[in-house]
């Protein structure tokens, strides 16, 4: 036999829901391989009471070796905001877009995870990786490569005569 029971479901069961704050983020210097990246958040409180928050980046480990932080917590009034600074050291052979988080916490739970993405560059001149995929210096080494031969060709018949 089959049945139909009909339900309700009630209550805040998402993050989304309950959250009663806004995270934004960005780049404020940095950027390379193997320096330093400097990333500016900003959390607002978008409830109606004082609230503390814990704040903190996670998923960066793929990319930088640690991050450090000027604020861990931050208590806000409705509508207040505060600037948190992360510091990534961003590793040597790391390159492209990456992403990392930025989790505001509430007592015990995660009320936001903020994704955010930068943009790594390679660090200094790699020999033979730039040169692969520099079309202006294989366009530079041939005309010198025929400039060189055109030398050696007149000097050679100016020899001759």
């Amino acid at each position: 036999s089959e049945f139909n029971v009909p339900f309700k479901v009630e209550g805040s069961c998402g993050m989304e829901a309950e959250s009663k704050v806004l995270v934004s983020a960005s780049l404020e210097s940095g950027g390379k391989a193997g320096e330093e990246l400097l990333v500016k958040s900003i959390v607002s409180n978008t409830g109606n009471e004082l609230t503390t928050y814990t704040i903190r980046a996670t998923g960066y480990t793929n990319w930088a070796s640690s991050v450090s932080q000027d604020l861990n917590t931050v208590v806000l009034s409705a509508g207040d905001s505060r600037e948190v600074l992360f510091t990534f050291n961003v590793d040597k052979d790391v390159s492209g877009d990456q992403l990392f988080n930025v989790e505001v916490i509430s007592g015990d739970q995660v009320i936001s995870k903020q994704p955010v993405s930068v943009t790594i560059e390679k660090s200094g001149f790699a020999f033979p990786g730039d040169i692969e995929d520099n079309k202006y210096l294989w366009g530079i080494a041939i005309i010198n490569v025929i400039l060189i031969i055109a030398i050696i060709s007149i000097v050679i018949r100016m020899g001759k005569r």
